[in-house]
């Protein structure tokens, strides 16, 4: 589980912080209308905001005006992490409230001394394709008839946290 003291950005008036019990109602709504965001259970998210869970996890939360807008989790073991899931209101998106989640995932997994972060995209998920690859992600290999509903490949992408320099406007807090 993440510590994550809340940042709230005054430009922005967004609030990432550490997700929540109450949040899993909203986060399995905002994921339910995502067609390329993984449908977990009630018990997958509250196994990733355990504290004493293994592997740890990373799980933020995007709020805005008090309603969450956001969220994203990451799952890591010693140096190596994976971005497990990422999702953005539809209503909110294009918004940078994608970026600041993943930028601030990707803070807290330096802070825990990882050195590397894996994810899988959908070739058809364009938008999400291109907030990784300006992170600084690199394809590294693809996954077969990954995704179900409908068929498609995974792009592996991966992004080395010990040497990255986040591009102009992206550094973490």
């Amino acid at each position: 589980m993440s510590h994550l003291d809340p940042h709230r950005d005054p430009g922005t008036g967004l609030t990432i912080r550490s997700m929540v019990e109450s949040d899993i109602d909203s986060v399995m709504m905002i994921a339910s209308l995502l067609p390329t965001a993984p449908q977990w259970s009630r018990g997958a998210y509250e196994t990733a905001i355990s504290a004493d869970g293994i592997p740890k996890r990373i799980a933020l939360a995007a709020e805005y005006s008090g309603e969450l807008k956001g969220f994203v989790i990451a799952r890591f073991l010693y140096s190596l992490a994976e971005i497990e899931t990422l999702g953005v209101d539809v209503s909110a998106q294009r918004n940078g409230i994608g970026t600041s989640l993943l930028v601030a995932a990707l803070d807290e997994l330096r802070l825990a001394g990882v050195d590397e972060v894996e994810l899988e995209v959908r070739p058809s998920n364009e938008r999400a394709w291109r907030l990784y690859e300006r992170i600084g992600f690199s394809e590294v290999g693809r996954r077969r008839g990954y995704y179900r509903e409908p068929v498609e490949d995974a792009i592996l992408l991966r992004l080395g946290l010990a040497r990255q320099a986040f591009p102009q406007g992206l550094k973490p807090r």
